[in-house]
């Protein structure tokens, strides 16, 4: 029964568009899920795509997250303003690219449709209408991925977070455009609402803290998935420091010229190129 594959299927979309991880691509997938059912549960919890630099593929994954999630609303300027009225009239997925350009104030006022929108039952914004005196609450409870380079969310917003960190292409990965794999993603959405038509969740799982809220919805889909997901990082730190491309030439200038009272461009390139740690420098095309 096609319903009783749809991670497999997400994750084989994911497999053909985006370079990710294994247990990244299960999170994907398990939020491509929840954004068709999150009104059944009492707790959303953002996605946020980030990497250290740019071309890393942030904006292509937001892309494919466009073609799979139920009722996509992508917007890289819309101003917090529209967002809450977007989100109360449409019950859409946001997703937000170049969020870490926004300026500080509009950053602020983001945080209080990210942060507000993670509990249905706390999920209002209190605004003016017009220049009047009238007060309307805004309901902004939706699934929302944010997509940003570097470390741009406040604390707050990061405790409410699922994190999937994006590395640099390899000249080795291959990948299809987005056209390619649109019909089976047509298909699959539409077993995904069916899916989400008779979905009541199963399981009930024990919460002691806001840790456990925003992994209510991802956890309990997994498991009545039976999906292992032991392999997934959901604390959102990143172990492995990418510097960016100057600081990482040189660093690795010093490490294989240590010792060495004269050397080449060319001996430097070689030993470069030969160590792994440095196989996906020049976009995966290695050192010239």
């Amino acid at each position: 029964m096609a319903e009783g594959r749809l991670i497999e299927r997400i994750t084989d979309i994911l497999d053909q568009t985006v370079v990710l991880d294994p247990p990244q691509k299960k999170l994907v997938a398990l939020y491509v899920m929840n954004s068709y059912v999150y009104e059944k549960f009492d707790f959303c919890p953002l996605l946020c795509i980030t990497a250290p630099t740019k071309a890393c593929g942030k904006s292509t994954l937001a892309e494919v997250m466009g073609i799979l999630v139920h009722k996509p609303q992508m917007t890289v300027n819309a101003t917090p303003a529209v967002l809450f009225r977007l989100i109360e009239r449409d019950k859409p997925c946001l997703i937000a690219d170049e969020t870490d350009t926004w300026s500080t104030l509009a950053k602020q006022e983001l945080s209080y449709i990210l942060n507000g929108g993670f509990s249905r039952q706390n999920a209002t914004v209190l605004r003016c209408i017009q220049s009047g005196d009238d007060i309307r609450a805004y309901n902004v409870y939706c699934p929302k991925v944010v997509v940003g380079i570097g470390d741009f969310l406040t604390n707050t917003t990061k405790s409410r977070s699922l994190f999937v960190s994006m590395k640099r292409k390899k000249a080795s990965d291959t990948i299809h455009r987005l056209r390619d794999v649109q019909p089976m993603a047509e298909q699959l959405k539409e077993d995904l609402i069916h899916w989400a038509e008779g979905y009541q969740p199963t399981l009930t799982l024990h919460k002691t803290d806001r840790e456990g809220d925003k992994l209510e919805a991802i956890k309990t889909i997994a498991l009545e998935q039976v999906l292992d997901i032991s392999d997934i990082d959901f604390s959102g730190r990143n172990d492995e420091e990418d510097p960016d491309d100057d600081e990482r030439l040189i660093k690795g200038i010093l490490e294989v010229s240590e010792g060495k009272e004269f050397t080449t461009v060319s001996e430097i390139t070689v030993a470069l190129n030969q160590d792994e740690r440095w196989e996906d420098a020049n976009h995966g095309r290695g050192g010239t």
